[in-house]
């Protein structure tokens, strides 16, 4: 063989390994995903419909999720498969790489709409929280549409980077500003029951204990957000087949992954009367009253 069939050998092999890599993360992450979707399920059939909007959420993200599962399986499928060399298997797995970025960006933009509502619940009389968190997912929504309709995906490691940046950091906004309005949140109310569990092991409350885990999950994803933002720009003119784009193709399943199960999570935990709403906020605010009951004092009246 000539040199530069060496190469070529050489370059075909990497490439075929960074896609094994990249679906093996793809098909167990959907995998993993199966499970919390299968609990949601069942938590809806026994609880009944009586949360239509987050019933037609998950059913939203089932449904993209395992769109966005299909698209790319059936697109390496039949590439792989065809002969005549990559031309030929550009031409038939091009129907599958334009549905590509719809469903990761539906399910992206689901999982931001449900961190949203999550920060207004725990907001409920501060309009300001509303209107701010709102409006950013207004724009994350239409920049997001506005990306995969112009066909420069959202998570697109080799196309235009300026709308992909755009859309990665609006939704990362979103994400960020959620958390931080929920860990405000814990803040107060971590102070407001302080007397009630100063004399326990028992430190934080148990709905602190929750909101502490909306947190830290919250930030879980802020960093995820913003690991890809940051590979997005590093790989703007880095090599094809470079190790730092597979990281990226990696890391970005991993995301995608994750933000299917996010939903489903919050989902469950809402179903099990675990997500901490407005009345946990009013039950627990009566516990301490209750346990520090205001004493009668007498009073004079003076003349």
């Amino acid at each position: 063989m000539t040199p530069a069939e060496v190469q070529f050998l050489a370059q075909l092999g990497t490439y075929t390994y960074y896609d094994i890599c990249q679906y093996i993360t793809m098909w167990v992450l959907y995998g993993v995903f199966i499970i919390p979707a299968i609990m949601a399920i069942y938590l809806f059939l026994i609880n009944g419909y009586s949360r239509k909007v987050l019933l037609a959420c998950m059913i939203m993200v089932i449904l993209m999720n395992t769109w966005n599962y299909i698209v790319n399986t059936a697109g390496v499928t039949i590439a792989r498969g065809l002969e005549g060399g990559f031309i030929a298997a550009n031409v038939a797995s091009e129907p599958w790489g334009a549905q590509d970025s719809w469903p990761g960006t539906i399910t992206l933009l689901i999982s931001d709409a449900i961190v949203t509502w999550r920060a207004c619940v725990v907001w409920p009389t501060t309009r300001l929280v509303w209107y701010m968190l709102i409006a950013i997912m207004i724009g994350n929504i239409a920049i997001n549409i506005a990306g995969c309709i112009v066909q420069d995906t959202v998570l697109d490691f080799l196309g235009p980077i300026s709308l992909d940046l755009a859309c990665l950091f609006i939704s990362f906004g979103v994400n960020l500003i959620a958390t931080l309005a929920i860990g405000l949140k814990v803040w107060y109310h971590h102070h407001a029951t302080q007397a009630l569990y100063s004399n326990r092991k028992q430190k934080f409350s148990p709905t602190s204990r929750i909101l502490l885990l909306l947190v830290e999950s919250g930030a879980l994803f802020c960093i995820l957000q913003l690991l890809i933002a940051i590979l997005t720009v590093l790989g703007a003119n880095a090599p094809l087949l470079s190790p730092l784009e597979s990281a990226f193709r990696i890391i970005t399943e991993f995301f995608t992954g994750i933000t299917s199960i996010y939903p489903m999570a919050i989902i469950i935990m809402l179903n099990l009367n675990h997500l901490p709403l407005q009345e946990t906020f009013h039950h627990d605010f009566d516990d301490i009253s209750n346990s520090h009951p205001v004493q009668p004092t007498a009073t004079t009246a003076t003349t």
